[in-house]
C-alpha cells in the first residue's frame, strides 16, 4: 500500500502514462471510498489507543501497592494476565475483520512477561549482584537484575510473533533489546564503579546490531513491517550512545557529524524517516557545537546559519513537490550491487 495524492495523477497525466480523463475518473472514485476509509483510521485509533493505555498501566505506571501482593502473588497474577490475554487475543485473531484488537491484545500479553518475571524473582530470590529492587524501577534504572526480565521478553516475543503476522509485537521486543543494551553493562563488568562510558560503547554496538537485525527482518518480510520499532529503537540507542560520547578534538566532533549525514543516506536507502530525523538531530547537535565554541565570537555566523536553515527548508519544500522524481533518481543512480540489498519499500 502506498499513500496516493492527487497531485501524483496530475504528474502522471503529464508524463502521459496515463490521460487527463483517467487521472480525473481515478481520483473521483479514490475520494468516493474515502470516508469508509476514515472510519477505519478512527477505529484503529481506539484499537491502539486502550491497547497503549493497558500496556502503560502494567509497566510504566505500575505502583508499589502491587508490591504488597509479594513474589508468589504477582507471578499468580501476571500469569492470569499473560494467559487471559493471550486466549482473547488468539479468539480475536481467528477472525480477520478483529484481527488488529487481536494483536493488539496479544501485544499486552507479551507486556506481562516482564512482571512475571520479576515476581519469579521475587519469590525465589533469584537475582543478580545488584540485588532485588521493586518493579516499578525496570523502566527507570539500569541494573543487572533486569537482563532475565529483557531476555524472557524478547523469547516470548519472538515465539508469538511465529504464530502471529502482526508487526506490533515487535514494540516489546524493541524495548527489551534497547533496555539491554544498558543492563547488559553491570552485569559484564561487575568491579567498574563509573559506567558511563561502557554504556554509551555498549548502545553504539548493540543499537548498531539491532539496526542489522531490523534490515535483515526488512528484506525477509515483504507484507508486514517487523522492522519499524527494531528500527526506532536501535537507531535511538545507536545515536543516545554516539551523542553522549565526550570527544574533546574537533576531528572526533566533525565524525560525528559525517555520521549523522551517512544516517540521513542511510534513511533515504532504507526507506525509513527514523534515520533521517536523528540523523538530522545530529547535525543540528554538530552545527550548536560550532556556534557555540568555534565561531562563538564571529558576528557572521547567525546569519550564515540562518541562511543554512533556510536552504534546508527550501530543499523540503522542493523534495515535496518532486519525490517521486527524486526517489526514482536516487534509484536510478545507485549501483546495480546495493539495489539488489535495497528493501521493498512499506506503507
Amino acid at each position: 500500500m502506498i499513500k496516493l495524492e492527487k497531485a501524483s495523477l496530475d504528474r502522471a497525466a503529464a508524463e502521459g502514462i496515463i490521460t487527463e480523463a483517467q487521472s480525473s475518473q481515478l481520483w473521483s472514485y479514490l475520494t468516493s471510498q474515502g470516508s469508509t476509509a476514515s472510519d477505519l483510521n478512527l477505529i484503529h485509533f481506539f484499537y491502539y489507543f486502550g491497547g497503549v493505555i493497558c500496556i502503560l498501566a502494567m509497566t510504566l505506571f505500575m505502583n508499589l501497592g502491587w508490591e504488597q501482593f509479594g513474589g508468589a502473588g504477582l507471578t499468580l497474577i501476571s500469569l492470569c494476565y499473560l494467559i487471559s490475554f493471550s486466549l482473547a487475543g488468539n479468539h480475536l485473531w481467528k477472525n480477520k475483520n478483529y484481527q488488529i484488537p487481536g494483536g493488539i491484545l496479544l501485544t499486552i500479553a507479551v507486556c506481562m512477561t516482564p512482571l512475571l518475571v520479576y515476581g519469579f524473582q521475587r519469590w525465589t530470590g533469584f537475582w543478580g549482584d545488584d540485588g532485588p529492587s521493586l518493579y516499578g524501577d525496570y523502566h527507570v534504572w539500569i541494573r543487572s537484575s533486569w537482563v532475565l526480565m529483557s531476555f524472557s521478553t524478547i523469547i516470548v516475543g519472538g515465539l508469538f510473533l511465529r504464530n502471529f503476522a502482526f508487526s506490533f509485537l515487535t514494540m516489546p521486543i524493541a524495548v527489551a533489546m534497547f533496555y539491554l543494551t544498558m543492563d547488559l553493562v553491570p552485569l559484564i563488568h561487575p568491579s567498574q564503579t563509573y559506567y558511563w562510558d561502557y554504556y554509551n560503547r555498549y548502545a553504539v554496538g548493540l543499537g548498531a546490531l539491532m539496526i542489522v537485525f531490523a534490515y535483515l527482518l526488512d528484506r525477509k518480510e515483504k507484507e508486514v513491517d517487523y522492522s519499524f520499532w527494531i528500527y526506532l529503537f536501535g537507531v535511538l540507542s545507536f545515536w543516545g550512545g554516539l551523542t553522549s560520547m565526550n570527544s574533546d578534538s574537533e576531528m572526533g566532533k566533525f565524525l560525528y557529524f559525517v555520521i549523522n549525514l551517512g544516517l540521513l543516506f542511510l534513511g533515504l536507502f532504507l526507506y525509513r524517516k527514523v534515520f533521517i530525523l536523528f540523523g538530522a538531530l545530529g547535525a543540528l547537535v554538530y552545527f550548536y557545537h560550532l556556534a557555540r565554541q568555534v565561531f562563538e565570537d564571529s558576528m557572521w555566523f547567525p546569519f550564515v546559519m540562518t541562511l543554512m536553515g533556510l536552504a534546508v527548508m527550501y530543499v523540503g519544500i522542493k523534495y515535496q513537490k518532486n519525490k517521486e522524481k527524486v526517489d526514482r533518481k536516487f534509484t536510478q543512480l545507485l549501483p546495480q550491487a546495493l539495489k539488489k540489498l535495497r528493501p521493498a519499500e512499506k506503507s
